[in-house]
């Protein structure tokens, strides 16, 4: 079967106890809820960490504006950018303001973490750090069980730090820094 944002809500409210959906827009208190966090809960965590599935390159359009003062130039972030991970060859200093990148490199080459919005793309990993992370905030407002929230927020951090492992000895990333989340923060 292939994973879709119906099957990940659906796994979120197993966690929790609660009946499964049909769709997204279902009249029931569940499909409203997975409706209002699905996509936000799946921008944030692909925007935590640069997740291979979720990895772009794209070579930046110099924009006819500049910068009033500091950067020589300025460019267009991807539609699909949730974050920039590296520009390409060592470039300058930069800075992210709005969707645009301020620079003085008058060539930018961007390595970035897109909105992978398509589920059949995830990781498993993913989908389960996904779900459980849905699941906690489903845990507050649907089961109002703190309890259940913490014992599946411990699931949660568990998951993501193999989601993580996982995902970095698939390349070279084991020797770059990942910032932790608030919720990894938090977890300490």
């Amino acid at each position: 079967m292939a994973m879709s944002a119906i099957i990940i809500c659906n796994l979120a409210l197993n966690r929790v106890g609660e009946e499964q959906i049909t769709a997204l827009t279902d009249d029931s208190k569940p499909a409203r809820q997975c409706n209002l966090i699905y996509a936000p809960a799946r921008d944030a965590l692909l925007r935590a960490y640069p997740w291979n599935f979720a990895m772009a390159r794209s070579e930046l359009a110099q924009l006819a504006t500049t910068p009033d003062f500091e950067f020589d130039y300025e460019y267009q972030l991807p539609n699909d950018c949730l974050r920039v991970w590296t520009l390409y060859d060592d470039a300058g200093d930069y800075v992210i303001e709005g969707r645009k990148l301020l620079t003085n490199d008058d060539e930018v080459y961007l390595k970035y973490i897109k909105k992978e919005t398509d589920p059949t793309k995830f990781d498993a990993a993913f989908v389960t750090a996904l779900y459980l992370r849905m699941a906690v905030q489903l845990a507050e407002v649907l089961a109002s069980d703190t309890a259940m929230q913490k014992e599946i927020k411990d699931e949660y951090m568990f998951a993501i730090r193999e989601a993580y492992r996982l995902d970095a000895i698939e390349g070279t990333l084991l020797d770059e820094t990942i910032e932790d989340t608030s919720w990894q923060e938090a977890g300490r």
